[in-house]
Order: C-alpha cells, then structure tokens, then sequence
C-alpha cells in the first residue's frame, strides 16, 4: 500500500483533488459509497461526477487511506482506516529481509512447499529474490525445510515434518472449484504437479478460447479430470453445463459421474437454479454414458 501511495504511474491514477474532496467528505459526514458521489448537476466533464470519486476511492483503497466498512450487493461502502483498523495492528513498515521472511513463512504454511517463483509471484526486483534466497538458505540451515531437486524442473522447498507424512488417499468426492481457487491460481504449479493446465479464458477473445467463458476445474479426490463450463440462466431458473470436457479418461467414467452430478446439483441450488442442462461432452464417446439419469 506504501508503494501504491508513492507511486505516480499506478492504475487507480486519480486527481489527488478529487481524492482530498473524498476524504475530507468522508471524515466530515462519514461512510460512503461511490454512487454518493455521484454528480447532481448537468455538467459534463466536471472532476465532481461519479467517475473520478470512484477512481479516487480505489486508489485511496489501495494506498491504505480508506477501508471497506461494508456492502450492499456489489456496492462497498469506503470510510477512513483510522476509524475500523484496531489499534493492535503492527502498520509498522517492514525491512526488506522481513518482507522476504513474511512472504516464505506464509507460503509455506499455506501449501507445504514452495518455489522461488511462486514466492515472488507478482512482486518484481533482485533485492527481493536476494533476501528470499537468504531466507530460505537460514531454513535450510536450520533444518525446519528441505530443498527437493526433480531433473528439468524447478527446486522445490517442502516444511521438512511433512516428508514423515504418510501418502494419505484422498477422498473419492468430487469438486467444482472456482477458477480463482489458491489450489489452481499458479498455472505453471499445477501443470508441474498434476498435469493439468488450466487458463480462466473469459480475458481470452471469444474465437481463440478453447474451452468455454467460465471453465471450472473438476476435481476427483486428488485428480483433476476435466472442466465445465457452466451458465445460470436465472429468469429460468435452469443451470446448463455449456460443455463438459473430460481429459483424465484414464478413470472409468462410473466412478466419478454419481459424485460429479452431486457437485452440480448443489452448484446449481446455490445460483438458485432447479433444473440442469446438459448440451456438449467431450469426447464424444461420453455421450453413451446416461448422464441425465443422474442429473435428474
């Protein structure tokens, strides 16, 4: 956030005017949202209309000078940080050596293992990648990790209690899981671990996607077999599977499909559909399986 406030190049660029008209809004009559600001007046092109208050709330968002007190649907309502963050929180700037430490505890703790890219995801410049590699070197020597290197892939480093760990199978459930999931959101991971290359194609222009809109992996205990991409058709309350792809064929269909209907049915219960439409599979060998037997 101190990065955004020092930047002059950001996104959200906003007219430091219209971001001091904001606060000062805020602090004098308290919670906000962005239609508030929305212009009362004919004049175009005024800094005073909607659009330059909502980039000013984004940008004063992201720099760390407001916070979200609250939403209405998709519509947040910005106030001061002074007034919701608790006084406890350390705000305190980090060094670069505990920012690097920051980022290899965190995720380690979150996955288990790690690589230097992966840690570094989004975050550029070589001091980082120093102090990372220092930091992972003071593990090592500690022996809290343990660097695994795999021929023509990247060094991974794993929490050195979980190599003791039994090889647990995991469940036979099947799960839908959103194409912003932690598990599936590095690509080059999950290609390097399960085999399985996934690409959310709704940023992707309509003729090059190879999937569909809004692919959701599918996931069969510890295996992803395929993705769907669905539609709720809400003023019909129907839920269509656009296209089902199947690319693990390797698992007899008959042990996923009870499980994968289940999942569906409760996805679709949740976008308040009550009926489920199944148009394409793939391959087409698939369409000999009675799917609608238990998507009914």
């Amino acid at each position: 956030m101190l990065h955004v406030k020092q930047s002059e190049s950001h996104y959200y660029n906003a007219d430091k005017k219209v971001m001091k008209y904001v606060v000062d809004t805020i602090r004098a009559e308290g919670p906000k949202m962005a239609r508030d600001f929305e212009s009362k007046k004919d004049k175009t092109g005024s800094w005073w209309n909607w659009k330059p208050a909502k980039l000013a709330l984004e940008r004063l968002f992201m720099q760390g000078d407001l916070m979200i007190s609250g939403r209405n649907g998709m519509q947040k309502t910005y106030d001061l940080t002074e007034r919701l963050l608790p006084s406890l929180v350390d705000t305190t700037v980090p060094t670069p050596l505990e920012l690097a430490e920051y980022l290899v505890k965190t995720s380690l703790q979150a996955y288990g293992f790690t690589t230097l890219k992966q840690i570094t995801h989004l975050r550029k410049g070589d001091l980082l990648k120093k102090n990372v590699n220092l930091v992972l070197q003071s593990l090592l020597e500690k022996g809290e990790i343990q660097k695994i290197s795999i021929e023509s892939l990247t060094s991974i480093f794993i929490q050195r209690n979980l190599l003791e760990k039994s090889d647990e199978i995991a469940g036979s459930d099947v799960r839908l899981l959103s194409p912003f999931d932690n598990s599936i959101i590095h690509r080059d991971r999950v290609k390097q671990i399960f085999d399985f290359d996934f690409r959310l194609e709704c940023y992707v222009p309509k003729e090059k996607r190879q999937y569909g809109y809004f692919c959701l992996p599918i996931l069969f205990g510890n295996t992803f077999i395929g993705r769907v991409d669905c539609k709720a058709h809400r003023k019909d309350k129907k839920f269509e599977l656009i296209h089902l792809h199947i690319e693990n064929t390797n698992i007899a269909p008959e042990l996923w499909i009870p499980s994968f209907a289940d999942a569906v049915k409760r996805f679709a219960s949740f976008n308040g559909c009550e009926s489920l439409q199944l148009t394409k599979v793939s391959p087409t060998k698939l369409k000999k399986m009675n799917f609608y037997k238990f998507l009914q």
